[in-house]
């Protein structure tokens, strides 16, 4: 039987290192806990779908009236996120 990937539900507000971050934060107050762009309630991920469709730093920027290291800063952090996470594979039993 072919391994099924059973999705694994996140839990935000998780702690965010604020020297390599100080742009970043988290309050479960703000956007579930979605890790956002200080002082705004644009998310981490928000940005990361805006890269993904093709558009620049330039244009979020404009977009959103956010200085560009803000928009860096949430890409970083991103990147950072990912070389942390931990991913499980489960089978399905019989």
């Amino acid at each position: 039987m072919l391994a099924e990937k059973i999705p694994i539900i996140k839990l935000y507000c998780m702690e965010i290192n604020k020297k390599d971050f100080p742009l970043i934060v988290a309050d479960k107050e703000i956007l579930g806990g979605k890790p956002c762009i200080k002082g705004t309630r644009i998310s981490v991920d928000l940005i990361l779908e805006w890269i993904a469709s093709g558009a620049s730093i330039s244009d979020i920027s404009n977009t959103y009236k956010l200085d560009q290291n803000s928009i860096t800063q949430a890409i970083l952090f991103a990147a950072e996120r990912m070389k942390n996470e931990i991913y499980f594979e489960f089978k399905k039993s019989a």
